[in-house]
């Protein structure tokens, strides 16, 4: 239960304070966050004390399966696209630089 006031003060504090410049950041932090909490929450069901039914547990691993694996295509789209632009600005600066020496 500490861990889920902990991200729950966590995720109030990236919400309302923005610690990050760029506004994208913050909202991918804000998503990483989120997704740690649903975690947090899917771990309370896996519990022995909540639950006895081996089909809900079942059923509760492969949600928090597919929450995990949602994060994790969703930040590798995320890192994809940003060395994409980074990786253009580098050959648009180098090829600017190559025909301004010709």
């Amino acid at each position: 239960m500490m861990l889920i006031g902990t991200s729950i003060i966590f995720s109030i504090y990236l919400i309302v304070i923005k610690p990050f410049d760029i506004p994208l950041m913050n909202r991918v932090e804000i998503f990483n966050e989120l997704v740690v909490l649903g975690s947090l929450y899917h771990m309370l069901i896996f519990s022995e004390a909540l639950t006895q039914d081996p089909k809900m547990i079942y059923s509760v691993g492969w949600s928090m399966n597919l929450l995990l694996l949602t994060q994790f295509v969703l930040n590798m789209i995320h890192l994809a696209i940003i060395y994409s632009v980074m990786i253009y600005r580098v050959c648009k600066r180098a090829l600017l630089h190559y025909h301004a020496n010709r």
